[in-house]
């Protein structure tokens, strides 16, 4: 079972190749539920679309992944330009079946399963 929040299918992505995101909605509904109990995101079937933030550390690139709301997947790639060093997943916004929205900030994330990190035109990414 993935542990991070979203998960890749590839360990390794090269700059301007295709890799999949995942949201893990499991992992999802706790922590949303471990920052607040909220009745709108207290079940996995009610998870829409999810948009995933990268910030990379110097604060100077940003990174959006949009999941889709039926597949909870998204196809995303890093360009050539992306900076090297640690990419920090700062945010996450949920979206409810029924319009809702939860934002889940850093405070929640856990980085050691949710950062990633890119160097010399690849992207070290959490495949669990």
């Amino acid at each position: 079972m993935a542990t991070g929040l979203n998960f890749f299918d590839s360990l390794i992505a090269v700059d301007g190749v295709s890799v999949t995101s995942t949201i893990n909605r499991t992992e999802l509904v706790s922590t949303i539920q471990a920052a607040t109990p909220d009745t709108y995101f207290d079940s996995t079937n009610e998870i829409g679309k999810v948009v995933v933030y990268y910030l990379h550390q110097d604060g100077r690139q940003q990174k959006q992944i949009i999941h889709d709301e039926q597949t909870h997947q998204a196809s995303v790639q890093w360009s050539a330009f992306a900076r090297d060093g640690t990419w920090q997943k700062y945010k996450i916004k949920a979206y409810d079946l029924d319009g809702a929205i939860f934002n889940l900030t850093r405070a929640y994330i856990d980085s050691t399963s949710n950062d990633v990190t890119h160097s010399d035109g690849t992207m070290s990414l959490n495949t669990f």
